[in-house]
């Protein structure tokens, strides 16, 4: 998210903003998204969805009716990016009307906090709350207060950046896929609350929570490439080297621009499509891949879950990779029992990937009882089910499903295999299916 992105949409805002205070809230209304939540206590209403919202519209502003307002004044505009496509809008404006002397008086001070989120090049709201500065105190209201915290809490997070010195970017790996692992920042603030790399927190020193920080790393210039020439370096086995704070800092783009030419392999993990910015770059390494994780198509879902980019720009960018011919992944990871559907998430993608990597929700550490605790309050029905999964550690759901998409794939004409990451298909065939369910059964491909 660039400042002129979000310098773009405040202007839009104060546009929709001023036909309101006009008598006009067909701008807002367009601008609503699907999943909206709004929050009016003038009204004393606390709405969700478009519909809702679009009929409160109406009935507190019935026929558009002229409002009388000559002009407005905003006050300590606050923006800020939550991810990078989300932005947090927080501000304060004044209403200002003619009285019988058609002299200019005071009318109304408001107090406005807006989320927007971009959506296939739009902006939607998607989040908002209103008060009156010159009638009460929201927070002296319990019930709004509380809304708000829920509502808000977790969308203006401060991260705190702080840069590091490393003798090396370049780990040797353990992983059966690479030689290398690559982690150009340290902590991720796509935050997912699956996160098994949320374990690093305890080596960092950091009192914040994860998703909450980012250490970025400095290191000598690599003066030597031609030494892992014929290697392979996983980018992103405990980060996200694409999370927003790359589009500043730029320190995975540095670290391929020292690398070029020297002979290395590269395999990406990312949730973003910042990636698609080194797109030219990435493509002059040799059996160069970039894999995008994708674990649902609903993006209400998604978004409980991460703060990455939404699904239809994940899938995008590993079009455009694809048509560049460059290796693709969908990782369909991690696998949600009971809720990610896996067929549909292939149908979606076959056409722009090269292989399917599927992945087994794995539960352990801090977040285990937080997405235990999630799905009993989301999905009760399926209690039963995880308690079986990751109390028990019955394997039966992940063996059945392992028949299911062995079955799924020999009718769309995909080739299955498990735990084997030596078998690729070539632009234009049929993605290949690999079932990652079983890391202990993992073929190393040798490296």
């Amino acid at each position: 998210m660039t400042q002129k992105e979000i310098e773009t949409l405040i202007d839009f805002e104060q546009q929709i903003q001023w036909r309101w205070s006009c008598g006009d809230p067909n701008g807002y209304m367009d601008a609503l998204a699907e999943d909206v939540t709004y929050v009016d206590p003038l009204a004393n209403q606390f709405l969700h969805g478009r519909e809702a919202v679009s009929e409160h519209f109406k009935r507190i502003m019935p026929g558009g009716a002229p409002t009388g307002i000559v002009r407005q004044e905003y006050h300590k505009e606050t923006a800020r990016a939550l991810s990078e496509d989300e932005v947090l809008l927080i501000f304060n404006f004044t209403t200002y009307k003619k009285d019988d002397k058609d002299e200019e008086v005071l009318f109304l001070s408001w107090n406005m906090s807006l989320i927007f989120r971009k959506t296939d090049g739009s902006w939607l709201l998607t989040h908002g709350h209103l008060s009156l500065r010159n009638a009460f105190d929201m927070e002296s209201i319990p019930r709004l207060q509380e809304i708000w915290k829920k509502t808000f809490s977790n969308k203006s997070t401060m991260i705190k950046i702080q840069g590091i010195e490393v003798k090396s970017v370049m780990t040797k790996s353990n992983l059966p896929v690479a030689d290398f692992s690559v982690n150009p920042y340290v902590g991720c603030t796509h935050a997912c609350k699956y996160c098994y790399a949320s374990f690093m927190k305890r080596f960092t020193n950091h009192p914040e929570p994860w998703g909450e920080f980012i250490d970025v790393k400095h290191w000598p210039e690599i003066k030597n490439a031609k030494k892992y020439a014929g290697k392979e370096a996983f980018f992103g086995s405990v980060t996200d080297c694409y999370q927003p704070h790359e589009a500043k800092y730029k320190r995975t783009r540095t670290l391929l621009e020292q690398l070029q030419g020297s002979g290395i392999s590269v395999s990406i993990a990312t949730k973003s499509d910042l990636v698609l910015r080194d797109l030219d770059l990435i493509k002059t390494f040799p059996h160069a891949r970039v894999s995008w994780s994708i674990n649902t198509l609903d993006e209400s879902f998604r978004r409980e879950m991460d703060r990455g980019v939404s699904i239809e720009r994940r899938l995008e960018a590993m079009r455009q990779f694809y048509e560049a011919g460059v290796e693709t992944t969908c990782f369909i990871s991690p696998i949600f029992p009971g809720i990610t559907d896996v067929e549909a998430i292939i149908c979606k993608a076959k056409d722009c990937c090269n292989l399917v990597w599927l992945e087994n929700l794995n539960l352990r550490g801090d977040y285990k009882g937080k997405i235990l605790a999630w799905i009993h309050e989301h999905h009760p029905e399926l209690d039963t089910l995880y308690h079986d999964i990751y109390t028990k550690k019955d394997r039966s759901y992940w063996m059945q499903l392992d028949m299911q998409m062995r079955a799924f794939c020999e009718a769309e004409g995909l080739p299955y295999v498990r735990n084997d990451d030596s078998v690729r298909s070539r632009h234009g065939q049929p993605p290949v299916v690999v079932n990652y369910f079983f890391h202990e059964e993992i073929v190393n491909r040798g490296k």
